[in-house]
C-alpha cells in the first residue's frame, strides 16, 4: 500500500460511500417517478362504456364489464370485449389492431355478428352481447402470450406479412415501418434530447481539461525528477496516482448528469399535479410542447360552451315559437295533428339517443335521456310535446339508418309505411334545406317551397345563429319504392318539418381563460361545424373573435391556396380566427399549414374522423367527456372535464416545466464552470487540487439529484403567462441565464481563487513547505518546520522540502481547503435560491410556500455541517471555528444581493449567438477574399437560395428573389417575369377600358391570378 493499510482505504471507501449515496438517491427517484407513470398509466387504461342494465344505459369501467352484459357501441368507441352483434345501424369495425387489415368490416346480427376485443367502431352505432372478458378474449391471449398488438414491434411483424402477402407495396411497408420507428423513439422528450446533447458537450468540455491538466501535472513531476536525477520510487506512482484522481474528479463534477433527470422529475411532478388539474397526460414529451404552443385551435361545443344543450327557438310548420310557447298547453293545441304526427316521428324515430321512463320497473321522474348533448335537447324536447317515445317507436318499422357524421353533417331513417317508405331527415339547417323542394304548413298540407320561402327560411336561420344557436333542420320525404337502401338512403326532393334553435351557453371562466391565452402570446381560433354566424357570435362571447380578426367556412378555406391564405389571414394566418363549416379535413389542413409556418399547434377533438388533425398537431388534446376513444388514443392529453380553462392550465404547466428546467441549467452550467475553472488553475499552479474526489461528488449530488428535485419541483406561477411563448426554436440558454451565470461565476471564481492564493495570510494560517528532523540532547528526535531553524542546528543538509502531495496534507493548508470547499458549497446553496428567479430582484418570493425546496437546502446544510465536522477523514476535511463558519456561509450569502445587482444589467432580447451570426455576416462583404474565398461565399449564398426556394415551394408561398441572397436574376427569369408584367398591364388596360365604357364585365375577367 502506498498510504498504508491504516489510512490508505479512506480515500477509495469514502469515494464509494458517496457513489452508493447519490445511486440510491438517484434509484429511489426513479422508481417514485414509475410508480407515478404507472398509476397514469392505469389510469389511461381504465375506459369508461356504456351498458344496458336494469333496462337503461349505464356508464362503467371496463374491469366491470361481465358476460352477458349487453355493451352499447357508437362511433369511436373501443369494443372493450368479445360478443355477438345484436343490432347495427351502419356498423363498421376497425380491426386493424388484431388483423392488420385497414379496411373497415360491416357488422350486423346474421351475416358478420362476430366482434373481437381492442378493435374500434369507425362509424354507426348498435349493441354487442358480451361473450368472453379479460383474458378470455382474442386480445387478453395475445397480451397473455406477450404480444401487445397495439406496441411497435407487434405491429412491424404484422407489417412484415402483409408485405409477404403482397398486400401492401414496399414503399407502404417502408412509410408504415418509418412511423413506427419514430414512435418507439418518442419515449425521450425533445427537451430531454436537448439536455443530452448539453450534458454530452460539457462533459467532453470536462474530458478535454480533465486531459489537459492530466499533462501538465505530469509534465510538472518529470521536470523535477529529471532535475532530481534519481530512480523511479514509490512516492512517484503515488503522485501520478494522484494527478490521475484529480483528473477523474474533474471528468465526474464536468459530466451533468442531472440534467436529463431534472426533466424527467419535473415532468413526473407536473403530470401528478396535471391530473389534479383535469389533464391526463398520455405522451411526456406533451408537458413541455404545450408550454411553447404558439396557437390553440379548439372546438366549440362542449370545450368553450357548457354542452348542456335545450332547445328555445323553434320554426314548425310556417310558425315561429319560442322554447317557453311550446310546452304550453295552447300551442300543442294549435298543431295539427298530422304536423304534431310527422314532428314526433321526426324527433323520436330519427335519434341515436334514448328516453328511459323507467328502472327496475319502477317510474322515472323526469326521464332520463342518453345520447349526443344535441340529441338530448331534441329528446328533451320532444318530450315537452308530450311524445310518448315508446309508442312512436313502435309504429314504424325501420328499414336502414344513416348514422351522423361530421362529414355529412347529417343523419336520416327509413321506415316502412302503408303506402311505401318514409325517410327522416335531421341535421344543419343550410344542408337539409338545400334538399328540401316542399314545406309543411300548419294545417299539415305540403306545398311548394319558393325561392322567396327559403331565402325568408336563411333568414330565419341566420337570425338565430347571430345570437349564438345551433340550428337543426328537421325534414322528410315519401316514397312509393326504395332501391339500395342499405347503401345510401334518399334525400331527394325532402318536404321541410321545421327548425330548431338550440341554446349552449359559453362556459363560465372561458372569456378570462381566452384572455390570459392572447396575453401569454398565443393565437386562439374557434374551429366549428357550426355555421358562419352562430361560430361567430359564441367567439365573440369568448373573446376569440376580435377588432380585426376574421371568420371563414370550411368550404373556402378548402378551395384557397396557400399563396393566398397568407395574403388574406396574414403570415402566420393571425387574423383567421373563426372557422365555421368546418370538417375534420379542413382542420387537419389548417393544423398543418400553420404547422409549416413555424407554429407550435395544439388542438382539441372529440370525433373519431378528428385524429388525423390530433395526430399531426404538436399537442393533440381530446375530450375526456364527450371525446370518442380513438380521438383520446390520438391524443397527446386528454383533458378530463372538457373545459378551455383546463387546457391553458394546461399551457402554464407546460411553461413551468420549461421555466424549471432552465432555471437547473443555469444552476448547473455555474456550478460546472467554477468547479472546472478552480480545479484547473490551482491544478496547474500548485499542484494539487483545493477540492477532492469526495468532495466533488458531494458537489455532484447537491447540484445534480438534489438539485434537479429542488428546481424541478417548483410549482407555476401566473407570471409565466404573462410572457411570450417560447415557440420552436428559441434558444434554451437566454441572454438572461447567459448574464446571471457569468455574473455568480465571475464572483465565485474572484473569492476561491484568492481563497486558494493568499488564504493562508487572509486566515492567519501557516504555510508549511518543509520539515527536518533535530535530535536533542536527551536523544529523542524533535520535527522543526521552520528552514531557518534547521539550517542554523542541523545544516542545510538536514532539511527535507515538501512536494505538492505532502504540503497538501499539512493541518493549516487542510483548514484553508476546507474553507475553500465550504464556501464554495454555501455558494452553491444560496445560488440555488437566486436561480428561483431569473428576472424577478425578490427570490425568496413564494420560498416559504415550497415545502420541497426548504426541506432540500435544510438536508443540504446538515449534510454539509456532518461531512466537515465528523467525517473529515474520508472528505478530507477538518473541523472549523465558529468565527470561518460565518465566514463561509456570509461569502455565499453575498451570492444573493450580487443576484440583484447583476439583474439590473440590461441585455439584448437577439440571442447572443445570433448576433454573433449576423455581425460576422455583415462583415462579409467588406472582407478583401481571394477568387477562391469569393466562389465559396457564392456557392453559400446559392445554396441558402435553394433551400428558401425548396421551402416556399413545399408551403405552397411565393418563392423568394434570388437579389435576397446577394444573387443576380438570370437573364431569362427577368425576361419572363418581364413579360408577364406587361400582359398583366395590358390586361388591366383593356378592363379600365370597358368599364370606362359601362360594358359588361363579368367575374370571371375581373379575377386575375397574381395581379396583386
Amino acid at each position: 500500500y502506498i498510504e498504508g493499510p491504516e489510512e490508505g482505504w479512506y480515500d477509495g471507501a469514502g469515494i464509494f460511500f458517496a457513489i452508493i449515496l447519490v445511486v440510491m438517491v438517484t434509484a429511489v427517484n426513479d422508481y417514485r417517478q414509475d410508480l407515478q407513470f404507472r398509476e397514469l398509466d392505469a389510469k389511461n387504461k381504465d375506459l369508461r362504456v356504456n351498458v344496458l342494465r336494469g333496462g337503461i344505459t349505464v356508464s362503467i369501467s371496463i374491469y366491470e364489464i361481465v358476460v352477458g352484459d349487453i355493451l352499447v357501441l357508437a362511433t369511436g368507441d373501443q369494443v372493450a370485449a368479445d360478443g355477438l352483434c345484436v343490432s347495427a345501424a351502419s356498423l363498421m369495425i376497425d380491426e386493424s389492431t388484431m388483423t392488420g387489415e385497414s379496411d373497415h368490416l360491416k357488422k350486423d346480427p346474421i351475416t358478420a355478428p362476430f366482434m373481437l376485443s381492442g378493435t374500434k367502431v369507425a362509424d354507426g352505432y348498435g349493441a354487442m352481447l358480451v361473450t368472453g372478458v379479460g383474458q378470455n378474449t382474442e386480445w387478453g391471449r395475445l397480451m397473455a402470450s406477450g404480444k401487445d398488438p397495439e406496441e411497435a414491434a407487434a405491429k412491424l411483424e404484422k407489417l412484415e406479412e402483409q408485405l409477404a402477402q403482397n398486400q401492401i407495396s414496399q414503399a407502404e411497408y417502408d412509410d408504415a415501418k418509418e412511423e413506427l420507428e419514430s414512435e418507439d423513439k418518442g419515449a425521450e422528450t425533445p427537451l430531454q434530447v436537448r439536455l443530452n446533447g448539453l450534458a454530452n458537450r460539457i462533459g467532453q468540455l470536462g474530458l478535454g481539461v480533465a486531459v489537459l491538466v492530466f499533462i501538465i501535472l505530469m509534465c510538472r513531476w518529470l521536470s523535477n525528477f529529471l532535475k532530481e536525477d534519481r530512480k523511479f520510487a514509490t512516492e512517484d506512482l503515488e503522485k501520478i496516482v494522484d494527478y490521475f484522481a484529480i483528473a477523474v474528479t474533474i471528468v465526474v463534477v464536468a459530466v451533468p448528469e442531472g440534467l436529463p433527470l431534472a426533466v424527467t422529475l419535473s415532468l413526473a411532478y407536473s403530470m401528478k399535479k396535471m391530473m389534479n388539474d383535469n389533464a391526463l397526460v398520455r405522451h411526456l414529451k406533451a408537458c413541455e410542447t404545450m408550454g411553447g404552443a404558439t396557437t390553440i385551435c379548439s372546438d366549440k361545443t362542449g370545450t368553450l360552451t357548457t354542452n348542456e344543450m335545450t332547445v328555445v327557438k323553434s320554426w314548425i310548420a310556417g310558425n315561429q315559437r319560442e322554447a317557453e310557447d311550446t310546452q304550453s298547453d295552447e300551442t300543442k293545441r294549435t298543431l295539427s295533428s298530422p304536423v304534431m304526427t310527422l314532428l314526433l316521428q321526426a324527433i323520436c324515430k330519427n335519434s341515436e339517443g334514448e328516453v328511459y321512463t323507467e328502472q327496475d320497473g319502477k317510474p322515472l321522474n323526469p326521464p332520463m335521456f342518453t345520447g349526443t348533448p344535441t340529441e338530448m335537447a331534441v329528446l328533451k324536447y320532444g318530450h315537452a310535446l308530450g311524445a310518448d317515445f315508446k309508442a312512436v317507436k313502435a309504429e314504424l318499422q325501420d328499414v336502414a339508418r344513416d348514422p351522423f357524421n361530421s362529414t355529412k353533417k347529417k343523419m336520416g331513417v327509413l321506415c316502412k309505411v302503408k303506402d311505401g317508405y318514409r325517410v327522416h331527415w335531421k341535421g344543419a339547417s343550410e344542408i337539409v334545406l338545400r334538399l328540401c323542394t316542399k314545406m309543411l304548413t300548419s294545417d299539415g298540407s305540403i306545398v311548394e317551397m319558393t325561392e322567396e320561402k327559403r331565402a325568408e327560411l336563411f333568414v330565419l336561420i341566420d337570425s338565430m345563429a347571430s345570437k349564438s344557436l345551433r340550428t337543426l333542420c328537421l325534414a322528410y320525404a315519401d316514397y312509393p319504392t326504395v332501391k339500395n337502401a342499405e347503401e345510401e338512403l334518399p334525400d331527394h326532393d325532402l318536404i321541410c318539418i321545421a327548425i330548431l334553435g338550440i341554446k349552449d351557453p359559453c362556459r363560465p371562466g372561458v372569456p378570462q381563460a381566452v384572455e390570459r391565452c392572447q396575453m401569454a402570446g398565443i393565437v386562439v381560433r374557434m374551429v366549428t361545424g357550426d355555421n358562419e354566424k352562430t361560430a361567430k357570435a359564441i367567439a365573440r362571447e369568448c373573446g376569440i373573435l376580435t377588432d380585426g380578426g376574421l371568420a371563414v367556412e370550411g368550404q373556402e378555406f378548402r378551395r384557397m391556396s396557400n399563396e393566398q391564405r397568407v395574403a388574406r389571414f396574414g403570415p402566420k394566418l393571425e387574423k383567421l380566427q373563426v372557422m365555421a363549416r368546418s370538417s375534420p379535413s379542413d382542420k387537419y389542413d389548417l393544423v398543418h399549414m400553420l404547422r409549416g409556418l413555424g407554429e407550435v399547434v395544439g388542438v382539441t377533438g372529440d370525433g373519431t374522423n378528428d385524429s388525423r388533425a390530433l395526430k399531426e398537431a404538436d399537442i393533440g388534446l381530446a375530450m375526456g367527456i364527450a371525446g370518442t376513444e380513438v380521438a383520446k388514443k390520438s391524443s397527446d392529453i386528454v383533458i378530463m372535464d372538457d373545459n378551455f380553462a383546463s387546457i391553458v392550465t394546461v399551457v402554464r404547466w407546460g411553461r413551468s416545466v420549461y421555466s424549471n428546467i432552465q432555471k437547473f441549467v443555469q444552476f448547473q452550467l455555474t456550478v460546472n464552470l467554477v468547479a472546472l475553472t478552480l480545479n484547473f488553475i490551482a491544478a496547474v499552479a500548485t499542484g494539487q487540487a483545493p477540492l477532492t474526489a469526495v468532495q466533488l461528488l458531494w458537489v455532484n449530488l447537491i447540484m445534480d439529484t438534489m438539485g434537479a428535485l429542488a428546481l424541478g419541483t417548483e410549482p407555476p406561477k401566473e407570471e409565466l403567462m404573462k410572457q411570450k411563448p417560447y415557440g420552436r426554436t428559441s434558444p434554451l440558454i437566454t441572454n438572461i441565464m447567459w448574464r446571471n451565470i457569468i455574473g455568480q461565476t465571475i464572483f465565485q471564481l474572484a473569492v476561491l481563487l484568492i481563497y486558494t492564493f493568499e488564504g493562508y495570510s487572509l486566515f492567519n494560517l501557516e504555510e508549511v513547505t518543509g520539515e527536518c528532523k533535530l535530535v536533542l540532547e536527551d536523544g529523542e528526535v524533535a520535527h522543526s518546520y521552520s528552514k531557518e531553524l534547521c539550517v542554523d542546528a542541523a545544516g542545510e543538509s538536514q532539511w527535507h522540502a515538501f512536494d505538492d502531495h505532502e504540503k497538501h496534507e499539512q493541518h493549516d493548508t487542510l483548514v484553508l481547503n476546507t474553507i475553500i470547499f465550504n464556501t464554495f458549497v454555501f455558494c452553491q446553496v444560496f445560488n440555488e435560491m437566486n436561480a428561483r428567479e431569473m428576472e424577478k430582484k425578490n427570490v425568496f418570493d413564494g420560498f416559504f410556500k415550497n415545502h420541497m425546496f426548504m426541506g432540500i437546502i435544510a438536508i443540504t446544510c446538515v449534510f454539509q455541517v456532518l461531512l466537515v465536522e465528523l467525517l473529515g477523514t474520508f472528505a478530507s476535511t477538518t473541523h472549523l471555528s465558529w468565527d470561518q463558519w460565518l465566514i463561509c456561509v456570509a461569502i455565499g450569502f453575498i451570492s444573493v444581493p450580487l443576484a440583484v445587482l447583476v439583474k439590473f444589467i440590461p441585455v439584448p432580447e437577439e440571442d447572443f449567438f445570433r448576433l454573433w451570426e449576423l455581425a460576422q455576416l455583415e462583415m462579409l462583404p467588406r472582407l478583401s477574399m481571394s477568387s477562391e474565398g469569393v466562389a465559396q461565399l457564392k456557392e453559400a449564398q446559392e445554396r441558402a437560395y435553394a433551400a428558401e426556394y425548396e421551402l416556399a415551394q413545399l408551403k405552397g408561398l411565393k418563392p423568394p428573389a434570388k437579389d435576397e441572397f446577394g444573387l443576380e436574376a438570370d437573364s431569362n427569369d427577368k425576361k419572363s417575369a418581364e413579360d408577364e408584367i406587361a400582359a398583366l398591364k395590358a390586361q388591366i388596360n383593356e378592363l379600365n377600358a370597358k368599364l370606362q365604357a359601362k360594358s359588361d364585365v363579368s367575374p370571371a375577367e375581373i379575377k386575375i391570378e397574381g395581379a396583386e
